[in-house]
């Protein structure tokens, strides 16, 4: 009996220090990142580095636009503001490119929170 007892607090302390464990690990993990915890939410507040990721987000298509955007200095006020001539200005020579690109400026315009969340980078 008495070899019984000091086996005890052994797992009690055992299973508190995993406990302890897997809480540190789960703050960790659902912790905000430093870079995330810098990311505007608003699509306004995004810098030209943002748009520039953003775009390329987007697909293999729209990578040959990341240059243009990023030598012009784009960022999300700008962005907001585009209009199919600017995008024709900035080399995007597809309608259906520059289609794509007006549709989702209307759709962060309808929602002004849109942020670096909302897409897969």
């Amino acid at each position: 009996e008495t070899g019984a007892q000091p086996t005890k607090p052994k797992n009690t302390y055992l299973t508190l220090t995993m406990l302890g464990s897997v809480m540190i690990l789960i703050a960790i993990t659902f912790s905000p990142s430093e870079s995330s915890s810098n990311t505007p939410h608003s699509v306004s507040e995004w810098d030209h580095h943002q748009v520039v990721e953003w775009i390329g987000d987007q697909g293999e298509w729209a990578e040959q636009y990341q240059d243009a955007f990023d030598d012009q200095k784009i960022n999300g006020k700008l962005f907001l503001l585009l209009d199919e001539k600017n995008l024709e200005d900035l080399g995007v020579s597809s309608a259906f490119h520059r289609t794509f690109f007006l549709n989702k400026i209307s759709e962060f315009k309808s929602n002004p929170r849109s942020s670096l969340a909302t897409y897969t980078p």
